[in-house]
């Protein structure tokens, strides 16, 4: 087991997941045998950055050999969800950040319920791939999870099955609250 570095910037971790760097600027390749991903290094931060918070401090050796093994599944699941090409993907309608830093200020937003470790602006998200994406901070499905009371972002995908399965699930626990202000919503 253990990290191993050749000359040319690669890291072999024990899962076999052999990570490369300097191959295209700002790039990383992740590669399991014959299959390899790619990813940004700012991507491939975030990424770092998630599966540490999740992890005590300071973080076991064998969590940090872990992690290509880890951050391969998550952008391997991703590419195979957006088509399996790189460059397909991105079509939904992101906030820029300032619109999430407003949200949590202002209205104490603390979790997504439809994001991915990749695209995530909150450490705690709701993802559709939680056996991959539990290592970042997921809990589950939103469709699963239980929420606290509390101030959520759902943002999902541009489907109309699922946003009519959303609204579904959101409106009776809504309904149902006697305090605080009501919300007008439209989402059909």
């Amino acid at each position: 087991g253990g990290v191993k570095r050749s000359r040319r910037g690669s890291v072999k971790a024990a899962s076999s997941v052999v990570l490369t760097r300097g191959l295209a600027p700002g790039m990383v390749r992740l590669a399991c045998g014959e299959t390899h991903v790619s990813v940004s290094e700012a991507h491939l931060g975030k990424l770092w950055a998630l599966y540490a918070r999740s992890r005590p401090s300071p973080m076991p050796p064998a969590a940090a050999e872990r992690f290509p093994e880890v951050a391969f599944c998550v952008v391997a699941r991703q590419l195979s969800l957006q088509g399996g090409h790189e460059g397909a993907g991105g079509m939904q309608a992101a906030c820029p950040p300032s619109v999430f830093e407003t949200l949590r200020q202002d209205l104490g937003v603390t979790r997504e319920l439809f994001a991915s470790p990749l695209n995530c602006a909150f450490p705690r998200f709701c993802s559709a791939s939680a056996d991959v994406d539990a290592d970042f901070g997921s809990a589950g499905s939103f469709f699963l999870y239980t929420p606290r009371p509390g101030a959520y972002l759902a943002n999902p995908p541009f489907d109309p099955a699922v946003v009519a399965a959303m609204a579904v699930r959101m409106e009776a626990p809504l309904d149902a609250r006697r305090d605080g202000p009501r919300l007008a919503r439209d989402w059909r």
